[in-house]
């Protein structure tokens, strides 16, 4: 289990209350249409408000982190940006309590330690959540390169297919290759057609070569830098 250390820090509080002044919290008591819906899950049923809040805020992280997800996968998020990002849901769910104007007034100041709490469980769920995702991540990509296929060498698009023990074949272009004798494994073939590309890596042209098959010989030919060669 990792742990997060966030020390309590007052500022916390003009933090909080800067975020909800600059959302306008003050015209909460007009009450508008949307926060009035918003604040009615927040009436007092049997339950704690901080229990309330905490739910709240769980749930408005992992929408907010599944945005951030699905417009930039893979690309890490500053802790610096997390506090923010954090500050800000509390403050959002601190100002739909605060509207609720049936629901009984607490001073933010006197409470903070316990947002402070709060804003630990939900950095050290953020992280477990984003640990989680990239294992995932990683258990998908070795699974994808361990998988029992060998990509055309010719247009890259599709795995070749065992037409027959010494045959395989591309179903998207019209590479079709015959060895003399059984196929090999599908990590020695890939070695096998890694080992013809290096050939033409090696005279650093950066074009991709034309390959073809044909009486048991590959051809690997480059219109840009002129290499040819047989195997």
């Amino acid at each position: 289990m990792f742990s997060i250390g966030v020390v309590a820090k007052p500022e916390l509080s003009c933090t909080i209350s800067r975020e909800m002044n600059n959302t306008g919290m003050e015209g909460c008591s007009s009450g508008g249409s949307a926060v009035s819906k918003r604040a009615v899950q927040y009436k007092p049923k049997g339950k704690d408000w901080k229990v309330t809040l905490r739910e709240n805020c769980m749930r408005n992280l992992r929408e907010q982190r599944q945005k951030s997800f699905n417009t930039a996968r893979g690309i890490s998020v500053t802790h610096c940006f997390k506090n923010r990002l954090i500050d800000n849901i509390i403050a959002e769910e601190l100002r739909a309590l605060h509207c609720d104007e049936g629901f009984p007034p607490f001073e933010i100041d006197r409470e903070i330690e316990d947002f402070e709490d709060l804003k630990k469980e939900l950095l050290q769920q953020e992280l477990e959540d984003m640990l989680a995702f990239e294992e995932q991540r990683i258990a998908d990509d070795v699974n994808s390169y361990l998988k029992e296929e060998v990509v055309c060498p010719s247009c890259q698009k599709s795995a070749l297919l065992y037409s027959d023990q010494t045959t395989v074949t591309c179903p998207s272009c019209s590479f079709t290759f015959h060895f003399l004798h059984a196929v090999p494994p599908p990590q020695k073939l890939t070695e096998y057609f890694l080992s013809l590309f290096s050939q033409h890596d090696n005279v650093s042209c950066t074009q991709t070569p034309h390959l073809e098959a044909a009486d048991n010989q590959v051809k690997l030919a480059c219109s840009a830098c002129g290499f040819c060669s047989t195997y």
